[in-house]
């Protein structure tokens, strides 16, 4: 039989993917606080934290198009964090699903501006080019 080499008890009580009772809480406002929800809480904020950080890429892309990033890494970005919500959905994590779902979303939307940009730029760039080439013959 496979003996553990930590001590059994304070692991349990520690709750570190063993099964027990969590027994330590934390005094907030007046208020008990579980350790099962303070790892939620900060499943959520570090989940918030790190889905939010992609809008200013979002906003660099609209404003100066998507050209320093291909399509390769944002379709591999997108795939592991599917992987990622699939993860969420299979354990029942809340948090893992909400971030990487507005994540996807995010990513998409990137991918998607991208695509909006290169196509704008582009024509852009003929138009400019026939006014030039209009503006030559008539003068």
């Amino acid at each position: 039989m496979f003996r553990s080499a930590f001590p059994t008890d304070r692991w349990r009580s520690a709750n570190f993917g063993l099964p027990g009772p969590d027994v330590r809480h934390t005094k907030s406002a007046g208020k008990q606080m579980t350790t099962d929800s303070m790892i939620v809480v900060l499943g959520t904020v570090a989940g918030f934290c790190t889905t939010f950080a992609y809008v200013p890429q979002l906003i660099k892309i609209w404003k100066q198009g998507g050209r320093d990033l291909s399509y390769a890494m944002l379709s591999l970005y997108l795939f592991g964090v599917c992987l990622w919500l699939a993860y969420g959905l299979l354990i029942h994590a809340q948090a893992v699903v909400v971030t990487n779902l507005a994540t996807a979303i995010l990513i998409a939307l990137a991918t998607g501006l991208k695509a909006w940009t290169a196509k704008r730029d582009v024509i852009k760039e003929t138009l400019s080019n026939a006014s030039t080439e209009a503006a030559e013959q008539r003068g």
